[in-house]
């Protein structure tokens, strides 16, 4: 069954009535219609709406570009572009799509539900056996600390050298993505090259 926009402002103007919150109206509409459900923004911006008494769940009119801008095939081209190359940005979706930023706008968030998320940089790639291996020796020992057998560690004093290396990474902003709901954010491992090392020294 395809609803509708307004179908789904009718919920969240239910949900608002009866006091829900935003995370909540949001979660239960993605429960329930899963990719079909507005984005959270999108309940946000008519709770907002709602607070400020209004009543009509029908677009209002709008100067400038007529709403005709978002078509199934401005949605379907946006949703190319989008799987071609992730990072594109608006200033690129309105020169190749040749509508302006409210219609692109609605279209991400309306219709195809995407959202932007930065990648996580992280120093490995662990493997699950790994993970799990680091985990245990921890525990272990967690476990002779707190149980009296193993307190040298407040007897360590050491001192080591170590290469310090720079690395020139993206900003939060370049590294940023389109995901799709249902997809998980980007993840960056170490491995880059070095633009150069210094020396350091370190006591404990």
């Amino acid at each position: 069954m395809e609803l509708e926009r307004r179908d789904f402002r009718a919920m969240m103007f239910y949900d608002f009535m009866r006091k829900i919150s935003v995370e909540q109206s949001h979660d239960n509409l993605v429960e329930a219609f899963q990719d079909q459900a507005p984005s959270r923004r999108t309940v946000e911006r008519w709770y907002l709406d709602f607070r400020r008494e209004r009543t009509s769940l029908q677009d209002e009119a709008r100067s400038g570009r007529p709403s005709t801008a978002v078509t199934p095939e401005t949605i379907a081209a946006a949703e190319t572009l989008i799987r071609e190359d992730s990072r594109i940005n608006y200033e690129q979706f309105a020169e190749t799509l040749k509508i302006g930023k409210a219609a692109i706008n609605t279209i991400l968030h309306d219709y195809l539900g995407v959202r932007r998320s930065a990648a996580r940089w992280i120093p490995h790639n662990l493997s699950e056996m790994q993970l799990e291996a680091r985990v245990e020796w921890c525990k272990f020992m967690l476990k002779k600390f707190k149980g009296g057998e193993y307190k040298r560690v407040y007897d360590i004093l050491t001192c080591d050298e170590t290469w310090i290396y720079q690395y020139d990474l993206e900003t939060k902003r370049q590294s940023s993505i389109w995901v799709f709901p249902g997809e998980d954010p980007l993840l960056k491992f170490a491995g880059l090259a070095a633009l150069g090392k210094d020396d350091g020294c370190f006591f404990l």
